[in-house]
């Protein structure tokens, strides 16, 4: 089932009935696994030595900098912690950079959940999701299903002294809540 505002296809997105939409970035190989909590499929991430590997989207999703885009999935691995990022990249597809989510504290064969947002910089046109984990030797397996990245409204909200407000409320939009930086 599509998750509505998902930039990826639902195929990319929840790993069924393939793993057409992923490729390996570094030091894994990817494969179709069953026993996904959305559906069946999973991404299986085998790593082939030891040190990061990473998975990324096949394809460059269409960003606007400026804009403010986040991205979460579902892991398990019983034997590291992983990290999900967004790697911005300019028209002619040059990495400009990458915004990472923290690593998760510990390894969890449970699914879980793995953040990240950050706002597209200055000459970013497209994006790919990057699925990251550091493993101790080659054959670690590391699982990814319901990968979702969207994006937020074009204008960061902004209050000044101009602004008027009503004692202890917002002057952000209704149902619209400010991000938080870290």
């Amino acid at each position: 089932m599509a998750i509505p505002g998902n930039l990826l296809s639902v195929t990319t997105s929840s790993i069924e009935p393939n793993i057409s939409g992923w490729t390996s970035r570094m030091n894994c190989t990817l494969a179709r696994a069953s026993g996904g909590r959305v559906g069946d499929g999973c991404l299986k991430l085998t790593s082939v030595a030891a040190g990061e590997m990473q998975a990324r989207t096949f394809s460059w999703l269409p960003v606007s900098s400026g804009d403010l885009y986040f991205t979460f999935a579902d892991a398990s691995a019983s034997a590291q912690p992983e990290r999900i990022g967004i790697r911005w990249m300019d028209s002619t597809g040059a990495e400009i950079s990458v915004t990472w989510s923290l690593t998760t504290a510990a390894a969890s064969s449970s699914w879980h959940r793995v953040s990240v947002a950050g706002y597209a910089p200055v000459g970013a046109v497209h994006a790919q999701v990057l699925l990251s984990s550091t493993v101790a030797g080659a054959g670690v397996l590391h699982y990814w299903e319901n990968i979702y990245p969207g994006r937020r409204s074009a204008t960061r909200a902004t209050c000044s002294a101009s602004t008027p407000s009503r004692a202890g409320r917002s002057t952000a939009p209704r149902g619209r809540r400010r991000p938080t930086r870290a």
